[in-house]
């Protein structure tokens, strides 16, 4: 009862903070609901800061992960005269139109739950097994006791162009980059891999990457002036936190994967 009544006070601090909001509903919640991940929730489902209740409601509807569901439940609610759960969902956008923000926020409150829920069985950051956890407790005690190596370090990176909107774009777009921002290209990256040799001459790439076409991975190459021993990291909440306290990171290489050839050696994120 205490754990519920714990859930019960979150969702009511979430919704006092959004009834008011017209636009940007779905991002504050994610915000509020789980800060330490909220920025690649965000940038994974493509949630709009400024986005309308529509716009909110539409992510559901774009996101890959529903598409199979619409697949196997509207055949069936079409043969039985129920209403579709697209219908719905477009319906729902529809009747918006006539609603306060307050009598909406509940909704896109549940939705959040939904997105936020599914980003985690999907990418399972805390469903580790016991060994996986030792390894993380002993990369962070070697982090915060070891100092690294004054070593260059060439960190590759495969990042999903899907991924890359708002501030990352413009990361990307720079040379010289800040800790944070370095930390910020790991974090949304799906594959990694620490190396002292130049890794962009062993993949095919094509160079007009700035469309980020929908579907295609960029590879991004950064240089690390003293990484040393982040070649020894290989989960990536350990590199990130790694590399937001290194300085000097530059982007050496950069361009869209013609095929996954030379990968073989990366980490999975």
């Amino acid at each position: 009862m205490e754990r519920e009544n714990d859930y019960s006070h979150i969702l009511e601090k979430v919704l006092n903070d959004v009834e008011d909001l017209e636009k940007g509903v779905l991002f504050t919640c994610i915000k509020t609901m789980i800060p330490t991940n909220a920025d690649e929730i965000i940038q994974h489902f493509l949630i709009s800061p400024s986005g309308s209740y529509s716009d909110d409601l539409q992510v559901l509807t774009q996101a890959s992960f529903f598409q199979p569901i619409l697949k196997r439940i509207d055949p069936i609610a079409n043969v039985r005269n129920i209403f579709p759960i697209s219908g719905m969902i477009e319906a729902s956008i529809n009747f918006s139109r006539s609603l306060t923000p307050k009598s909406s926020a509940g909704v896109i409150v549940i939705v959040a739950l939904l997105l936020i829920g599914t980003y985690f069985v999907r990418f399972n950051p805390f469903g580790k097994s016991l060994s996986e956890e030792k390894i993380d407790r002993a990369s962070k005690a070697s982090e915060s006791t070891a100092p690294y190596t004054k070593e260059p370090l060439n960190l590759c990176l495969i990042i999903p162009c899907n991924r890359i909107i708002g501030s990352l774009r413009g990361t990307i777009s720079e040379i010289n980059l800040l800790p944070e921002e370095a930390a910020g290209l790991v974090n949304s990256s799906i594959y990694f891999l620490g190396t002292t040799d130049d890794y962009s001459s062993r993949i095919e790439l094509n160079n007009n990457w700035e469309e980020l076409p929908e579907g295609d991975d960029l590879f991004v190459q950064l240089h690390v002036p003293n990484g040393g021993d982040l070649i020894k990291l290989d989960l990536k909440r350990s590199l990130s936190r790694a590399v937001s306290n290194q300085e000097g990171i530059t982007i050496q290489k950069k361009g869209l994967l013609k095929d996954l050839n030379g990968l073989q050696n990366f980490n999975r994120a």
